[in-house]
């Protein structure tokens, strides 16, 4: 059950760039709660390192801290983040818990921790890093798997076929599985002439999926 962070963690309302983030996040809950919010963190703090300017940074900080702790309160007893969706809206398969949001989640975490020591929140950043460590290692306990005879990761708890988005701990650098999930992603099984197939065998086809299978292989 998804326990309400609404009257306990708020945005700064005189901020008009707050004011706009919050309907946004909160409006996107209702539809996809734990990808939206994951999405939203990582598109506004990773905006905020490569704006390089410090006075929207910690404006935005709020909105970061609130989907991350959003998020964190949806750990499952296995470590990671308990999730019905993912960026293909259920056209496949995603289980009780996915890797993709899993590997969001700790990718937001380490860019949150990064934004934070450069903002002087030593103490929020310390967390931050904790809780990716701890999510790293949940994430190869529970999705790291022999599929199809490769080393790579398994996309929810019984997913014995190949998906794309093995390739997302690769893009928040996780490297522990490299090999076998770039041997897996540049197979038949998964590699056609109009790049990576959504999931092996299967019709669906995301173009996302070949960007960031490109950009974990570089």
């Amino acid at each position: 059950m998804v326990r309400p962070i609404h009257s306990t963690f708020s945005f700064n309302g005189s901020s008009p760039k707050s004011a706009r983030v919050a309907p946004m996040v909160i409006a996107l809950l209702g539809v996809f709660p734990w990808f939206a919010t994951l999405a939203t963190a990582t598109e506004i703090h990773l905006s905020s390192l490569a704006r390089g300017d410090k006075a929207i940074a910690h404006e935005l900080w709020p909105a970061i801290a609130w989907c991350l702790e959003y998020s964190r309160r949806q750990t499952t007893p296995a470590g990671v983040i308990a999730s019905d969706s993912d960026e293909l809206e259920g056209r496949l398969p995603t289980g009780k818990a996915n890797l993709s949001t899993s590997s969001l989640y700790y990718g937001g975490l380490r860019s949150a921790a990064n934004l934070g020591r450069s903002l002087g929140f030593e103490a929020e950043a310390k967390t931050y890093d904790q809780q990716a460590d701890a999510m790293a290692k949940a994430i190869e306990n529970y999705f790291g798997a022999n599929v199809e005879g490769f080393k790579t990761y398994r996309y929810h708890e019984g997913n014995d076929v190949l998906r794309s988005w093995i390739c997302l701990p690769l893009c928040m650098g996780l490297t522990e599985r490299r090999e076998g999930t770039i041997a897996a992603l540049f197979s038949p099984r998964l590699w056609t002439s109009d790049g990576l197939a959504s999931q092996a065998g299967d019709l669906a086809f995301w173009d996302r999926s070949t960007l960031y299978g490109l950009r974990g292989v570089l």
